[in-house]
């Protein structure tokens, strides 16, 4: 197994050294030929790179007896199987994008409906509370602030706040028809 594994490792230092022969001597017509061929002039270096990978994997037969004529068809056939797979990329990325922006569009126009309607709900609801109590449940509920911050915003102390906080949902749960309190307590 190992005599295996070891003339497979000369093999292909054998196609590697083949194929860099092939592309020192004829390097300048190579490049020239993938220039014409890609339109593309930043993908040429890599163009370069996968010809001589495939040439070290497929090397160019013995019985070729136009060089320049064969290295021209393949390096024309794999421009055109290049362009093709680039093509389908920026296809896929241009769908990708395009779905991306349609799926955010969707989820923005669903939060500004979702945002309309509780600031109506909360309009409706706050006209049946005080201006504190209001106040205080909105500051901690709809702008998410704790109950010092909403004592320190109302310029009055925490318990103060705590009460508004309390009585305010206590009547909107009694506007909803809820009859059970929250799961937790206010207290904080």
């Amino acid at each position: 197994m190992l005599s295996k594994d070891t003339d497979r490792t000369k093999d292909v230092h054998k196609q590697v050294e083949a194929a860099q022969q092939l592309f020192v001597e004829h390097e300048v017509f190579i490049r020239s030929v993938i220039r014409y061929a890609l339109s593309d002039h930043d993908a040429v270096d890599d163009f370069f790179n996968d010809l001589f990978l495939f040439l070290v994997a497929k090397p160019v037969p013995d019985d070729v007896r136009n060089l320049k004529g064969y290295l021209y068809k393949i390096i024309i056939d794999k421009a055109k199987d290049y362009r093709r797979r680039n093509i389908r990329y920026q296809q896929k990325l241009k769908g990708y994008a395009r779905d991306q922006a349609d799926i955010n569009k969707a989820n923005t126009m669903d939060e500004a409906v979702n945002d309309e309607r509780i600031q109506r709900i909360l309009k409706v609801l706050e006209g049946h509370l005080s201006k504190k109590e209001a106040q205080a449940v909105r500051l901690r509920y709809r702008e998410q602030h704790n109950l010092g911050q909403v004592a320190e915003l109302m310029n009055i102390k925490p318990q103060s706040a705590k009460k508004y906080i309390s009585l305010g949902l206590k009547k909107i749960r009694t506007i909803l028809g809820v009859r059970e309190r929250a799961d937790y307590d206010e207290g904080e």
